[in-house]
């Protein structure tokens, strides 16, 4: 025993010797451990841009590294702002220090497009088990763990039980079961009033995330009206949307900015799985559009619309900036040789990704006519901007016409592209050139000059030139190219002209024009038309088309309003009209129109309807105004022709401040109420009943009143019923004089 405790005791001392040097080596470092969490597991973030890949917990601070992605050469910039916030009590905890760059400075990204910063916080509470890291409002990832044993991330890949049982019932229930065939889409069953429905699953989805809503646009190019369809998010992430459609189409939906297409049938079921890590890949990839290309489609136009996907990713179209950047500095020939060169290699690729692949039919005719709409779209844009008063552009440019599927119902799928050809179609400079004027069956007993001369007026040379110019363009059938060009370069000082002699004028209309009712306004209209085939066969060299005659059909509306106090002449011109259409649908909506412009029942207030979101939102405004008359503008201080109108009619509201029985309502999505700027141009310009909305809510509302831009007018009667859902405010001041007087 003694020996062994002899052999233990120089052990023990020789320990000692080596353990307490060490013990005073350490010292400084106890009470300094640190917790490393690598990767943090987090609930849901905002950006796609800023990455937590470490956190650092000590007693004394926190560090964070941030890992940030993002486009080669653009610039980020880290404000001093950023924080750390603690759920549970809404306590913040502001960056100290930070290392990589400096606070609210433009740091321009590498060509990696990555680059890493670590951020000191103050230290975190110990019994804290979650953080929020804010950079800014838009920037946010929330429920980032300190728990150094990650919770497991849910299997993305699968969706959860009670949505596949939603899509199948939803499926099942498809009014049509059957989508059309290629040659179904030249017959009559292209056009189908029939609804279709959209609904859907958006993986990773968080209230928190601060949007309730998307929004579908149902363009109907037809009668050239635009659709709002809100699309309501559930707290689950499930979606769905009615879509009343009159064709097949090929649609976009927009869901927090990002747009997401889709092919769709009336009467059709279409089921889509999107998932939120791809909007975090498109907000990082912000200097182009992002293609989609990870949804999951099911329903019987699963295919179609898979196919379609995949194409427009592998096959992304040509620099869509190049028009406005380098083709504004070319001359038209040079432009369209470089265009076609773009459009001839795109082409190309697409024919070598059919090569070889299987691509279901209908997509692959989608894409091609979406890709010939593309083209023309592009042409029609250099044109427009290129020449900006269209008198000088030379006409062979626009031959590229004769290349396009005028006459195919397909046409109508190509919703974007091909409504942008429709609008520079229509009102191409060669028609405006010939557009057709009075053309009176006697002429007036004086002329205009004459009868200015008379009432004692005098002339000078340039008001006796123009006088004469005038008094012949009442009389002839058509102005020129010429006539149009001396009108434009002297519109200004010859509408002052007619200012300063309005009463004359209007008592010369009187007293020798309007007794003579010389012609019938649907005679015109008839002639224009006659006008306008003879330019499209001789001058474009295009036949009479599908395409040309949907151009007819967008004005239609128009011309039956300018006809409202003659119904017998709106009859005799729309059985004209309708003689000539080829389209047998076309005939239902003319028919339709007509309706609508001549109801056999008079117009009158309507309610606004009962378990309605936008309905809800609307009388949650007005209800503070009733007992007057309103007069609702739905504006935004980036929007250029809503501060001219508000500005145009300021001298109007403010005359009208107190009045008992009217009020001006003000509303906009811009939320900038903290806005010195908002807040300054509100008092500035009068607008003494400001409302700012949501942009969730807002879509609630476009869709309620059927609008997809603004400026737009409702007005509404002291009971809150719905006088105008469409008002035109243009003369104000007159209907609030007519409004009076019938008190």
């Amino acid at each position: 025993m003694f020996r062994l405790l002899c052999l233990i005791l120089p052990i023990q001392l020789n320990m000692k010797k080596v353990f307490l040097p060490l013990l005073f080596i350490l010292l400084p470092f106890i009470g300094k451990a640190q917790t490393v969490i690598e990767n943090p597991y987090y609930e849901v973030s905002t950006t796609g841009v800023n990455h937590i890949t470490k956190i650092e917990l000590s007693k004394k601070e926190t560090k964070v590294t941030l890992l940030t992605k993002f486009i080669p050469n653009w610039w980020i910039s880290i404000s001093d702002s950023v924080c750390l916030e603690i759920p549970e009590t809404g306590e913040k905890l502001y960056a100290r220090h930070l290392e990589g760059t400096e606070f609210n400075k433009k740091t321009y990204m590498p060509a990696s497009g990555d680059s890493t910063f670590i951020l000191t916080f103050p230290p975190i509470p110990k019994n804290v088990k979650r953080i929020n890291y804010h950079d800014s409002p838009q920037e946010i990832i929330y429920g980032l763990s300190l728990d150094r044993k990650q919770p497991k991330r849910l299997q993305r890949n699968r969706l959860p039980k009670e949505i596949e049982v939603w899509f199948e019932k939803e499926i099942a229930e498809a009014q049509i079961k059957e989508p059309l065939s290629l040659h179904d889409m030249q017959s009559e069953a292209f056009f189908n009033e029939t609804p279709a429905r959209l609904v859907g699953y958006l993986k990773g989805y968080d209230t928190r995330l601060g949007f309730k809503t998307g929004i579908i646009y149902l363009n109907n190019e037809i009668i050239h009206k635009r659709f709002p369809v809100v699309i309501s998010i559930e707290p689950n992430g499930r979606f769905e949307a009615n879509l009343n459609m009159a064709h097949p189409g090929y649609k976009s939906m927009q869901i927090n900015g990002q747009w997401i297409s889709f092919y769709i049938e009336p009467g059709q079921t279409l089921a889509m799985v999107l998932d939120w890590e791809e909007f975090l890949l498109a907000d990082r990839h912000r200097d182009k559009k992002y293609v989609f290309n990870k949804i999951e489609f099911r329903g019987s136009l699963a295919q179609t619309n898979t196919d379609l996907m995949l194409a427009d990713y592998a096959i992304p179209m040509p620099n869509p900036y190049f028009v406005y950047n380098e083709g504004m500095k070319m001359a038209p020939d040079a432009f369209e040789k470089e265009l076609r060169n773009q459009y001839k290699t795109y082409h190309e690729d697409w024919g070598k990704y059919l090569a070889g692949r299987k691509i279901d039919a209908k997509a692959q005719a989608v894409k091609e006519i979406n890709m010939d709409y593309e083209f023309a779209s592009r042409m029609f844009e250099y044109s427009m901007r290129k020449d900006e008063h269209n008198s000088n552009f030379p006409l062979t440019f626009y031959n590229f016409l004769q290349e396009l599927p005028l006459n195919s119902q397909l046409s109508l799928i190509s919703e974007n592209h091909y409504n942008t050809v429709l609008n520079r179609f229509e009102y191409m400079p060669i028609f405006r050139q010939g557009i057709h004027c009075a053309q009176y069956k006697t002429a007036p007993a004086k002329t205009l000059k004459e009868f200015f001369v008379e009432k004692g007026k005098e002339l000078s040379n340039r008001e006796n030139v123009f006088l004469d110019l005038m008094y012949n363009i009442l009389l002839t059938s058509h102005i020129d190219g010429n006539t149009m060009a001396v009108i434009e370069s002297n519109l200004k000082e010859w509408n002052a002209f007619f200012e300063d002699n309005k009463k004359l004028h209007e008592e010369y209309y009187k007293t020798h024009i309007a007794p003579l009712e010389l012609y019938l306004i649907s005679e015109k209209y008839l002639r224009e038309e006659e006008h306008r085939l003879a330019i499209l066969k001789d001058s474009l060299r295009l036949p009479y088309s599908f395409t040309y005659e949907i151009t007819k059909m967008r004005s239609l509306k128009v011309e039956l309003e300018s006809m409202q106090e003659n119904k017998k002449e709106a009859e005799r011109f729309i059985k004209a009209f309708n003689r000539r259409l080829t389209t047998p649908y076309f005939r239902s909506i003319s028919s339709r129109l007509f309706a609508e412009t001549f109801p056999e029942v008079e117009k009158i207030a309507y309610e606004l309807p009962q378990d309605d979101k936008g309905a809800e939102i609307f009388r949650r405004i007005i209800n503070k105004h009733r007992g007057k008359i309103l007069f609702v503008d739905f504006w935004a201080t980036t929007c250029g022709p809503c501060i001219a109108g508000i500005k145009q009619n300021q001298a109007t509201r403010e005359k009208y401040k107190d009045d008992p029985d009217f009020d001006f309502i003000f509303i906009t999505d811009d939320r900038p109420n903290e806005t010195v700027n908002f807040n300054n141009f509100v008092k500035e310009h009068a607008l003494f009943h400001s409302y700012s909305v949501t942009k969730d809510e807002m879509n609630y509302l476009m869709q309620l009143f059927k609008f997809s831009g603004i400026p737009h007018y409702i007005k509404v009667d002291k009971k809150g019923k719905i006088l105008d859902d469409n008002y035109n405010m243009y003369n104000l001041d007159a209907e609030i004089e007519k409004i009076k007087k019938q008190k």
